[in-house]
């Protein structure tokens, strides 16, 4: 037959909707990728029936392709091939999970059975034009056992195609699954996304039997062991094909850190869910505030935890000293405005004879002896937690600042 030639420039033909079924076989799996002897497009046979599209070969290419899933063997025809415009010869054997392949089973001219007259668009070889023509549909059911020598534990992940006709360009239109058991998959779970604690780490497990691995930092181990915040996936190739899973995981950084305060007050510098304060390693009944007034010489530090029950223990503090000086009563000194931009005032009843001012590490940043009110009006340029302690005739007043 004379095959009419029409040159056509980014124009796509659609003369018939996809189907599921093809001359009344119905498509249970079909070719997901395939690859194309001369490097072309190999779209055309990929996916469900289309009586749109299709490929052009030359005699001797070999066309590999994989199925979306994998398959045993059953009662009946497990394969589909269609072809268009040749009913060709075909050398055809399949692809199994073992790496090896079935028994090669040649398909003659005579095999084919004419289903439709169809209009085609092919992609010719030379892969940068594309043809219009009318012609026949053909297809040819196959069985595992009978045609290709499969055993019930065989497993088809794919097939492969030498193209032997002798009369004109093969053609391929594709490659399908009708009947078959498909094999079992368990999924790959990562987990749910999740919160770590600091210091304890986290084993990701994909392990799968008789499967491969990628994980997003190209490791190909079974596992994987997280200890930074991040988004992590693997990718696991197995006999069922290749199935993926991404986590995200939190590390909770639980690092509380205590200072002097001044008047005898130590303060947690971040805010927790929860306190617990201790003197010489013993625990305080009742010390469960983010800061706390010690009242004897020794170490002291604090116990926190956050809102996921992560805990962590602050760096602790040696009272070698008490001051023994008395905190003023709280309406003896206010801090205005609290929190601020930086521009804050102090109002006192009593003016101070001298008032510093600690960041949050207990550095002092401002050094001030009062002489009038107008001492008392403040600036601070850097945005953070502060402490302001201010030195009376009869005692010490300690506020904290915030500064945004």
């Amino acid at each position: 037959m004379k095959k009419i030639v029409l040159l056509i420039c980014l124009i796509a033909f659609n003369f018939a909707a996809k189907s599921q079924s093809l001359g009344g076989f119905p498509i249970i799996d079909y070719l997901v990728e395939a690859v194309h002897p001369n490097g072309c497009d190999i779209n055309a046979v990929t996916g469900y029936p289309d009586d749109t599209t299709w490929v052009n070969l030359n005699v001797g290419d070999t066309m590999t392709g994989t199925f979306g899933s994998t398959w045993l063997n059953a009662v009946g025809s497990e394969l589909l091939l269609e072809t268009s415009f040749h009913a060709d010869n075909y050398n055809v054997r399949l692809k199994l999970s073992s790496g090896f392949y079935s028994a090669t089973h040649a398909v003659n001219v005579a095999d084919w059975t004419h289903i439709t007259d169809t209009a085609w668009i092919f992609v010719g070889n030379i892969c940068d034009i594309t043809v219009f023509f009318p012609d026949d549909r053909y297809v040819l059911p196959l069985d595992f056992d009978t045609d290709f020598g499969l055993d019930v534990i065989d497993i088809v992940t794919g097939i492969e195609i030498v193209f032997l006709t002798t009369g004109g360009n093969p053609d391929l239109a594709g490659a399908y699954i009708i009947g078959g058991t498909p094999i079992a998959c368990d999924t790959i779970d990562l987990g749910n996304d999740t919160t770590v604690c600091n210091g304890q780490g986290l084993v990701l497990d994909a392990t799968y039997p008789e499967a491969t691995y990628l994980w997003q930092d190209a490791s190909s181990g079974p596992s994987f062991h997280v200890t930074e915040s991040g988004q992590y996936w693997v990718s696991v190739t197995t006999d069922c094909g290749v199935v993926t899973d991404t986590v995200n995981v939190t590390i909770a950084d639980v690092y509380p850190s205590i200072i002097d305060a001044g008047g005898n007050v130590l303060e947690c510098t971040d805010p927790f869910y929860t306190y617990q304060w201790y003197y010489n390693d013993v625990l305080i009944p009742g010390a469960t505030d983010q800061s706390y007034t010690v009242s004897a010489i020794g170490t002291y530090y604090v116990e926190v935890s956050d809102t996921n029950e992560c805990e962590g223990i602050s760096n602790a503090i040696v009272v070698d000293v008490l001051t023994r000086l008395s905190e003023l009563s709280p309406h003896y000194m206010t801090v205005y405005p609290n929190p601020n931009l930086g521009s804050f005032k102090l109002s006192t009843t009593v003016l101070p004879n001298h008032v510093w001012v600690y960041n949050s590490v207990g550095q002092m940043v401002l050094n001030r002896i009062t002489i009038d009110k107008n001492d008392l009006i403040f600036n601070l340029s850097v945005a953070g937690v502060y402490f302001i302690h201010a030195q009376f005739d009869d005692g010490f007043a300690v506020r904290k600042l915030i500064v945004r």
